[in-house]
């Protein structure tokens, strides 16, 4: 008999995982999946866990952004730049590779923004060569920089797996423009000195553009509304 390589640790179960010590990166709400990173079976593990949802939203939207997750990250299993899969601890929670690495963002040592902004676009062809868009790039922090200015690409409950062939392939050719221009966000404001004129033009464009959107206010309007019928309820 011909050993291979050893089977991975298996996950732990939903009551294991209560009785793990978990550091919190986001409590979840009625509306928001519960994310805590623990230790088990020699890894980090990152769970997002939908349980603690309102039922409804559960059911009709939690469970459903487990699947497309789980779904994208099997079809880019391997890519370097990705957290691995780990797969299921049960219906409502995932666990995937926890990612030791910081957002993309302006206080980050020069030659590391550098290199993380040239590798951030490297990371985005890759992603479209294997048929997927992330679509929600635009996050900085769902971009993370590791200590050599290494990118990982994090959060796929918006992303799609199109292939890249067909119909669903223009699909992916139409809207990994707005993965692209993420990148073109983040040099422009982080790098400018490395575009070059098409580049900047391109630039100016999607400023002007994003100045005359303003569906990106709505939500912190509805903070302040919302804010403001708190202070003067009884």
């Amino acid at each position: 008999m011909v050993s291979g390589a050893p089977s991975p640790a298996p996950l732990p179960t939903r009551a294991e995982l209560e009785r793990l010590p978990a550091r919190l990166l986001h409590p979840g709400s009625a509306t928001k999946s519960r994310v805590s990173v623990v230790a088990s079976g020699g890894r980090e593990l990152l769970i997002k866990d939908v349980h603690a949802m309102h039922p409804w939203v559960r059911a009709l939207y939690g469970r459903r952004v487990l699947r497309r997750e789980e779904r994208v990250l099997a079809a880019l299993d391997g890519m370097a730049g990705v957290p691995r899969l780990y797969g299921r601890i049960d219906t409502d929670a995932l666990a995937s590779e926890y990612l030791a690495a910081e957002p993309l963002q302006r206080r980050l040592a020069p030659a590391r923004l550098r290199r993380a902004c040239l590798a951030f676009g490297e990371r985005v062809a890759e992603l479209h060569a294997r048929g997927v868009v992330h679509l929600d790039l635009r996050q900085k922090r769902n971009v993370l920089v590791d200590a050599e200015g290494g990118v990982y690409l994090i959060d796929f409950q918006s992303a799609w797996v199109l292939g890249t062939r067909g119909v669903r392939g223009a699909l992916l050719r139409l809207l990994a423009r707005l993965d692209r221009s993420a990148v073109l966000k983040f040099k422009a404001r982080y790098v400018p000195e490395l575009l070059d004129e098409r580049e900047r033009r391109a630039a100016a464009r999607l400023q002007f553009l994003t100045r005359l959107w303003v569906f990106h206010r709505i939500g912190s309007l509805l903070r302040v509304l919302l804010r403001r019928r708190r202070i003067r309820s009884p």
